[in-house]
């Protein structure tokens, strides 16, 4: 079995990795930082190039979703998101950086690429941010989602074209997304709490 010491993954947070198209190389986010690893030969991965994100936390770590056909890693941290050109993986550069206003520091974050938008879940709600220039990501909307703890962050799926799933510590909350980049909670199920059966019934926020 390989085992590599990527430098990144903090014991207290939880990585996350994205594989490029090609599948030859692993991007590997945690709270320490991005490396990337040559999986050419996946029984024996290499590590060939490390950037300090500068937005990952030790309790959250990181979330890496590539952008652009390998052009752009878009990292969610505790601490923010950090935008990373990845055109020449062996050296890859950190191109700037967005405070989101959603990514707790103990709970790290959840990012999502849907079109020109990139939603971003954390410990305090749902990011919405323009990334129609990757190198200058705009923050357009924030969401409270209802759902969210700072402990336990929040995961986003996307999907019939306008509704973004919100999992966390509270239960699940669905956002609708519009055209114009607006948003809101329509429809909360609550989570169920230990020792009771399952069965919660969707609730509309107001």
């Amino acid at each position: 079995m390989a085992k590599v010491d990527t430098g990144v993954l903090s014991h207290p947070g939880a990585g996350h990795s994205a594989l490029s198209a090609d599948g030859q190389l692993l991007f590997v986010a945690g709270g320490l930082g991005l490396a990337v690893l040559d999986v050419s030969n996946p029984r024996a991965p290499k590590k060939v190039a490390y950037v300090n994100t500068t937005v990952g936390s030790h309790a959250g770590g990181n979330h890496v979703v590539l952008h652009n056909t390998l052009a752009y890693i878009d990292i969610a941290g505790g601490l923010g998101l950090a935008v990373i050109d990845v055109r020449n993986p062996l050296q890859p550069t950190l191109l700037t950086t967005v405070n989101t206003g959603v990514l707790a520091h103990n709970s790290g974050g959840h990012a999502y690429v849907v079109g020109p938008h990139l939603l971003v879940a954390g410990g305090l709600g749902l990011c919405i941010l323009d990334i129609a220039e990757p190198a200058k990501p705009k923050v357009l909307r924030k969401v409270n989602t209802g759902v969210a703890t700072h402990d336990g962050g929040l995961g986003v799926a996307f999907g019939m074209d306008k509704f973004a799933f919100c999992a966390g510590g509270f239960g699940l909350s669905v956002v609708e997304m519009y055209e114009d980049a607006a948003a809101e909670a329509v429809a909360v199920v609550e989570a169920v709490p230990m020792g009771t059966a399952v069965g919660s019934v969707p609730v509309e926020v107001k």
